[in-house]
């Protein structure tokens, strides 16, 4: 039985360009209809289409299967398959990874939206903060003295970074005013896993440790001030905890509402310990 190109080509989801594709690399011979000269094709064809196909699946490159088949032995399909094999272990791997973290995304997300304005308290595995620009007053972005080519470097580490604040209760103020604020990363996943490589002279290790995590709306771009820490203060003084170290902003998500942002972070506030004196502004 002959078949013509068109019905080839639907029976495979394929165009005619893409058989004719198969004709120059000398994987199929269509002979000619002697009343019309349209091309034609045998079983054997489409036997040898079907054979391609199964490797294609694999991974296989048009030009992969046409060197394999031009080579003459099995070894060549072999090595191309070992070779498509472990590409594709490897994608596996990342696509799982992505899953995992999407997964944990997830949590967050769901965490923020339940527990918003409420506190949890929580053993918070190791992180790695890497600073960015210099530190700055507030809300305010004029510190953030990026490169393109740290830029770059910046989105190739997404998602397993997320853009972060660091500040302390020492630098917030009655009036209302932060005196520092600096930005960065964190790394909240595992960088040897990720295969994410940082400049660990330049990042900060934020050891295993209970946070104590606010989710809070700090509102549109330049209005992160002090009272967003007023509950936090209160909250501590009233169970006579102390807090310890650098309190971190964890960026989630942004949304806009009547043409108004509002970005959504996680405050990690480590805690020294559950007893001693409260942490309040400074005046």
């Amino acid at each position: 039985m002959l078949f013509k190109i068109g019905e080839i080509a639907r029976a495979f989801g394929v165009t005619a360009e893409s058989i004719r594709h198969y004709e120059a690399k000398g994987l199929i011979h269509p002979k000619r209809n002697k009343e019309n000269n349209y091309r034609v094709y045998s079983e054997w064809d489409m036997f040898s289409l079907m054979d391609s196909s199964v490797y294609r699946k694999f991974n296989f490159s048009l030009q992969d299967y046409a060197d394999a088949v031009d080579s003459g032995t099995l070894r060549q399909f072999h090595q191309t398959m070992k070779e498509k094999s472990s590409s594709l272990k490897e994608q596996i791997f990342r696509e799982q990874l992505l899953l995992e973290y999407m997964t944990f995304w997830q949590e967050q997300l769901e965490q923020c939206i339940l527990n918003q304005g409420t506190f949890l308290v929580e053993r918070v595995p190791d992180m790695w903060f890497l600073p960015i620009g210099k530190k700055h007053a507030g809300d305010d972005l004029d510190g953030f003295e990026i490169t393109s080519e740290e830029m770059a470097a910046m989105a190739s580490m997404t998602p397993y970074c997320v853009p972060t604040f660091q500040t302390a209760f020492s630098q917030l103020r009655a009036d209302g005013d932060i005196k520092i604020v600096r930005g960065g990363l964190i790394f909240d996943s595992d960088l040897q896993k990720t295969g994410i490589e940082i400049d660990k002279e330049k990042a900060i290790l934020l050891p295993e440790k209970i946070y104590l995590k606010y989710a809070v709306d700090i509102g549109d771009i330049g209005e992160l001030n002090a009272s967003v820490f007023i509950p936090v203060s209160k909250y501590l003084s009233e169970r006579g905890w102390k807090a310890s170290g650098e309190i971190y902003g964890k960026y989630l998500a942004r949304v806009r509402a009547e043409d108004t942002y509002h970005r959504y972070v996680v405050l990690y506030i480590p805690l020294k310990s559950m007893e001693g004196s409260s942490c309040v502004f400074n005046t």
